[in-house]
């Protein structure tokens, strides 16, 4: 399973080129570093509004170096959409993540229970 970091966001700097399907994201001084170790997904969507199935796109990130993000575009069922700098990117909790959490409460017969860290926080929700 992907890493997962709490507030993981950033604002593009640079737009990859060409801008619907270029792999390299530079982003604002600082905030590649608010983002897990890869591979995870993230979300890339305009500014000033909020992502939705039009206007957003999810991606596969395969590599995280200081501000700089390669990702893989177009996953899981999204479209690629022309990235421009001040497109916001952030890793979000989707269906695929919710979909490995329920194949692993099936395997585990705990479908009835929530997974734990060792403080006894839910570490999905």
């Amino acid at each position: 399973m992907d890493d997962m970091k709490n507030f993981a966001y950033g604002t593009v700097a640079t737009a990859p080129t060409p801008n619907t399907s270029g792999e390299t994201f530079v982003l604002q001084t600082g905030q590649g570093a608010t983002f897990p170790t890869a591979p995870f997904n993230a979300t890339m969507w305009p500014p000033d509004v909020l992502p939705r199935i039009f206007n957003a796109e999810i991606g596969r990130c395969t590599a995280v170096v200081g501000d700089t993000l390669t990702i893989t575009r177009a996953q899981s069922g999204t479209s690629a959409q022309p990235i421009f700098a001040g497109f916001q990117i952030c890793q979000r909790v989707e269906e695929l993540y919710s979909q490995a959490l329920s194949a692993m409460r099936q395997y585990t017969g705990r479908e009835d229970e929530t997974f734990e860290d060792d403080e006894g926080v839910d570490d999905y929700g």
